[in-house]
């Protein structure tokens, strides 16, 4: 049965923080003759968005009418300052949250995170430059030197291209290595090697 994937989108998001996935996700669709996803863009409640940079593009849907969702991911760039306080926002992670069967954070994607109430004692990791933030907060496991971190349910990632890398990982724990091999090849990326990624790494 194919998932619902989506990317909540808000004005400077990080490009490649949902650009990457996106294209992840999007090419393993296409070499599986697009029967594993739909893959789309969700923001609060309007369709234009100015992300990082001043690129201009339209999410699909917003908080109030969208499909059921399997996969989340949730981005970061310099706009999750301001997400990370959007208690609407806050509020649609919390509810959705029971519903889906997994989450990811790309970035600081994880400061939207850590503000909910949905984590425990989950292991999470972010960009270098709020990794010190998220260290202030009680009752966060922050862990720093990692590309990504696997809680099962909730899988977070350090900063910008490690998004890439934690789709990537997501694709081999999902759909297997065959996969991720493809998806991989295609794009021309190579991982970092000889970095232990959190509880698995998989061969660069």
């Amino acid at each position: 049965m194919k998932k619902n994937v989506a990317i909540y989108v808000y004005n400077e998001v990080e490009i490649l923080d949902f650009a990457g996935p996106f294209e992840v996700f999007s090419i393993a669709n296409e070499l599986r003759n697009k029967q594993l996803y739909d893959l789309f863009l969700i923001s609060e409640n309007q369709s234009k968005l100015v992300a990082r940079n001043n690129l201009k593009f339209e999410s699909d849907y917003y908080f109030d009418n969208h499909p059921n969702l399997d996969y989340l991911i949730i981005p970061g760039g310099p706009g999750s300052r301001v997400q990370e306080k959007n208690a609407k926002l806050l509020r649609w992670l919390e509810k959705s949250f029971f519903n889906i069967e997994h989450l990811l954070t790309i970035c600081t994607g994880s400061r939207i995170l850590a503000n909910t109430n949905i984590l425990t004692n989950e292991e999470i990791t972010t960009h270098w430059n709020s990794i010190k933030d998220l260290e202030k907060k009680e009752k966060l496991n922050v862990v720093r030197n990692v590309r990504y971190t696997d809680n099962g349910k909730i899988l977070t990632s350090a900063g910008v291209s490690s998004g890439i890398d934690l789709c990537l990982y997501f694709l081999c724990k999902k759909y297997g290595k065959k996969l991720y091999d493809e998806v991989k090849r295609y794009i021309e990326w190579e991982s970092p090697h000889g970095i232990t990624f959190s509880n698995e790494k998989i061969p660069g």
